[in-house]
């Protein structure tokens, strides 16, 4: 049986300024804007633009892993390009190392655990009766960057629903079903749902709260990530969040000690 830790490590494939607004106890309520008039091709343009503009991010944060009515906490460092690649470093409360993950293949996620001194090897996407894995590694990387797989289902909007702030977009595909909200100024995704047709159990719920804008982009404060199959869920307040740096190739492949063991983690 995985301690905690371990199941951290395995599901943080999927992890991710804290700002929080406070009002004045005085301060006079506010009313919420309209939501604007736009059609569904519209919100496309204006959501896979907006997406476009982060290519990469380096993020730190502090985080809270649940499960099972047992609560740990982490710190991380996070390390993203997109499409496919992705370094993360998972340490205590003290600051001590408890896991590396990273993409060590194109449908392969890699944890390395040094308290084992061991290297677990996840299938990315796959189908494989019984388990419950993590998403496509491109869906893995949006969601450490902070995003929304938008470009990714863009061309399999299936309905466009308005609300009284925002709309609910549904996308499916042969394979997948992503459940989007978009909410205005700058149009952009606050959470979704992304499910495996074939396996339903496979679902993540991610939540994009504490946002703000910067560069013209809007930016998430606090990343909220829930498996409700394995009844785990993750959230991340962001202390810094850097976007579109240059990282040189060599930072996504992390220096494992030569005598390590590798394994598949199931």
């Amino acid at each position: 049986m995985k301690s905690n830790i371990v199941k951290c490590a395995l599901f943080a494939a999927s992890m991710l300024s804290a700002c929080i607004w406070l009002l004045s106890g005085c301060a006079a309520p506010r009313v919420a804007a309209p939501v604007p008039e736009i059609s569904p091709n519209e919100m496309m343009d204006s959501l896979v633009a907006g997406d476009k503009l982060v290519r990469s991010a380096y993020l730190k944060g502090k985080g809270k892993f649940t499960s099972g009515g047992t609560e740990e906490t982490f710190m991380v460092n996070l390390l993203a390009s997109r499409p496919d690649r992705l370094i993360v470093n998972v340490l205590g409360p003290l600051g001590l190392p408890i896991a590396i993950l990273w993409l060590c293949g194109q449908d392969s996620l890699c944890i390395y655990l040094p308290s084992r001194n061991a290297v677990l090897v996840e299938p990315l996407g796959a189908d494989m009766p019984g388990m419950i894995l993590p998403p496509a590694a491109p869906i893995l990387v949006d969601m450490f960057c902070g995003m929304a797989p938008i470009a990714r289902f863009a061309h399999a909007l299936q309905n466009f629903e308005k609300t009284s702030d925002g709309h609910f977009l549904t996308f499916k595909t042969d394979r997948e079903l992503l459940i989007a909200f978009a909410k205005p100024q700058p149009w952009h995704i606050e959470s979704f749902e992304w499910a495996k047709l074939a396996n339903t159990s496979e679902q993540v719920s991610v939540e994009f709260e504490d946002g703000e804008i910067r560069d013209d982009i809007w930016r998430p404060g606090k990343i909220i990530i829930t498996s409700p199959a394995l009844g785990q869920v993750i959230s991340v307040n962001i202390t810094r969040d850097e976007i579109n740096p240059s990282p040189a190739d060599s930072l996504f492949v992390p220096k494992i000690p030569p005598n390590a063991v590798w394994q598949n983690a199931f």
